[in-house]
């Protein structure tokens, strides 16, 4: 299956998705500051590592083959803000034999209330350093939000309107799924595409139970996998959900996204199960080892 349709444009396809799924994979942890997420949430911190693997490739996508590792770990906790850092290590092979190796370390944090972001990654290939963003991002009331920039080039950027940093989002996503909700819609920042770009994030929800009006049971629609037994998920509740990333609209009508991921989110914050769909490609993300950090109280 392959859901996004638009080519990713004139930027590189590793760091750009790099910084949506630390965004999707932090899975929460703060108090909300913004409408529509659930204020004084306390989920996991935990370190969690996925094993990749090419799903799908289009003829004309010229990736052959493509297998890697994706390792994220969050810390931190709900009164003094978290950091996130992901190193995501890839091999593809193009059409005439050729091997690129990526390495993406990207880290990231965000204050207790979603007032401040800071952010950077940088991407290796084959060795060599290729690419740097890094910045810091700050809310100027609840209709803006200022950026400013020190890599790949010093400078300022300002965008309107109600936006949400990664952690943010991913505790709006988790209180629409418990409210019964099956779509969210909302702005995202969260430094990728050189820091430039502010993302309209569509969630679709899935209810496994069925009911709308509460979580669905705990291990509901996982039945006997083994996967979903990793320290303990089997016994949490879970949604399907698909987030489709669409950049600014820079032509009427036009509305494909620039790519999507599909996952499964548990309760506790923890992510299974990714398909991050570039158009052309597709990967999958298999959880193969989860390891619970230390959660700091808060007074």
């Amino acid at each position: 299956m392959s859901w996004g349709l638009q080519r990713m444009r004139g930027r590189t396809r590793e760091t750009v998705v790099a910084g949506l799924v630390l965004g999707l994979l932090a899975g929460g942890g703060a108090r909300a500051a913004m409408p529509g997420t659930a204020a004084g949430e306390i989920l996991r911190p935990h370190r969690a590592i996925y094993e990749l693997r090419l799903a799908e490739s289009a003829s004309g996508s010229g990736v052959t083959a493509l297998r890697g590792r994706l390792v994220f770990s969050l810390q931190g906790s709900a009164c003094a803000g978290y950091e996130q850092a992901m190193r995501l290590v890839t091999q593809m092979t193009d059409r005439e034999g050729n091997n690129l190796v990526s390495d993406l370390r990207t880290s990231s944090s965000e204050d207790a209330g979603g007032q401040t972001y800071r952010f950077q990654s940088d991407t290796f290939r084959d060795d060599s350093l290729a690419e740097t963003t890094a910045g810091e991002a700050h809310r100027e009331g609840e209709e803006a939000i200022v950026v400013e920039l020190s890599e790949p080039a010093a400078r300022r950027e300002r965008f309107e309107g109600r936006i949400l940093f990664p952690i943010q989002h991913s505790l709006a996503m988790l209180a629409a799924a418990r409210r019964g909700d099956e779509l969210l819609d909302v702005r995202l920042y969260d430094g990728s595409d050189n820091g430039a770009k502010v993302y309209q994030a569509t969630t679709v929800i899935g209810h496994d139970s069925g009911a709308r009006d509460r979580s669905p049971a705990p291990g509901s629609g996982d039945g006997d996998d083994d996967r979903s037994r990793i320290a303990g998920l089997e016994k949490l509740p879970s949604w399907p959900m698909l987030v489709s990333y669409f950049e600014p609209l820079s032509l009427p009508g036009e509305v494909v996204p620039a790519y999507e991921m599909g996952f499964r989110m548990f309760e506790n914050g923890v992510v299974r199960d990714l398909r991050i769909d570039y158009g052309d490609f597709a990967l999958d993300g298999e959880l193969s080892k989860l390891e619970y950090l230390e959660l700091t109280a808060c007074e």
